[in-house]
């Protein structure tokens, strides 16, 4: 399958989700729903919904993928229907975690036994594909394309963070070179938008605070929907 096409697929499979938490929020919350949307995406209420018990667990062990070694955050088992979820993570990325788990029981239904591994050492090892698909799925499903760029829009009043000499004091109060100097990539510049609770005289609450994630999760999200060039 194109990768293109795969992505699609998973990214209209996590919007059938959110239609679903709107249409049936009275019910999965027992008729006191949250009023915050971004806490509306409970990946835990879905799992549960489908008939999946969560586990938190002190630790589910480490392996090596392709000689690096690793830490399981997360597995899920399909026989069971049984989610176990690594308490030595923080709890964003535990919550990431088990929005990739229901993207594997939504996407990858009959698989073996999958689990999400955080790499201890470097991290541009190889993955397999499903294991991609579900950390997609899990980012649009916690931060969505619509939701995302209302928050964005209302704390950054730009088409998209491009580092100009204008951006970069509003953001850092310091010139384009010296915020170059410092992020040195497109990554490291999406990981200041993330984390920053700061731009134009204004103070607020980061946007990976916002959405309950990990301040690389958040980065990841803005560069797959443009809103950071370096």
């Amino acid at each position: 399958m194109n990768p293109q096409t795969s992505l699609a697929r998973i990214d209209e499979a996590a919007h059938q989700v959110h239609q679903d938490i709107w249409w049936r929020k009275q019910q999965l919350w027992s008729g006191n729903p949250p009023k915050d949307p971004v806490a509306l995406l409970d990946p835990g209420v879905i799992l549960a919904d489908l008939g999946y018990s969560i586990q938190t667990v002190e630790c589910i062990g480490q392996h090596f993928v392709r000689g690096v070694k690793a830490e399981v955050a997360g597995i899920i088992d399909y026989v069971e229907k049984k989610v176990e979820i690594s308490r030595r993570f923080p709890v964003q990325v535990q919550r990431f975690t088990l929005a990739h788990e229901l993207g594997h029981a939504m996407c990858h239904p009959g698989s073996q036994e999958l689990h999400r591994d955080v790499p201890l050492g470097r991290s541009d090892i190889a993955r397999d594909w499903r294991e991609i698909e579900a950390d997609r799925f899990a980012s649009t499903l916690l931060m969505p394309s619509r939701l995302l760029l209302e928050r964005f829009h209302q704390w950054y009043p730009v088409t998209k963070v491009r580092l100009t000499e204008d951006v970069a004091f509003a953001l850092c109060r310091t010139s384009s070179d010296k915020v170059r100097e410092k992020c040195r990539n497109l990554r490291g510049l999406s990981l200041l938008v993330a984390r920053s609770g700061y731009f134009a005289g204004r103070y607020f609450s980061s946007l990976a605070e916002q959405f309950m994630v990990s301040d690389t999760a958040m980065a990841i999200r803005l560069e797959q929907l443009g809103l950071v060039e370096f």
